[in-house]
């Protein structure tokens, strides 16, 4: 284990399961993409979104909806935390 690990209280082994895991990307930070520059700025031309993290590109309606799920996870989020 890294001293870092240490450091955060992570337990040995741990490094090696999350390892194995797939991650799967939340699509936190979206970032507007146009077709041409002078498009740029204009919220009704943008032609699709990238993710920050992973790359992956987005339709605009798909990123509606990503959203609309990140929403939804800080409001879950947001509950577990004045439940404790």
């Amino acid at each position: 284990m890294s001293i870092l690990g240490k450091l955060l209280g992570g337990a040995p082994g741990t490094q090696e399961v999350a390892a194995d895991e797939p991650a799967t990307c939340m699509h936190g930070v979206l970032t507007p993409r146009w077709q041409n520059i002078d498009d740029m700025g204009q919220d009704q031309k943008i032609s699709g979104y990238r993710c920050q993290s992973c790359k992956e590109e987005f339709e605009p309606d798909e990123a509606y909806w990503l959203w609309i799920r990140a929403v939804d996870r800080l409001r879950d989020l947001r509950g577990s935390l004045s439940q404790n």
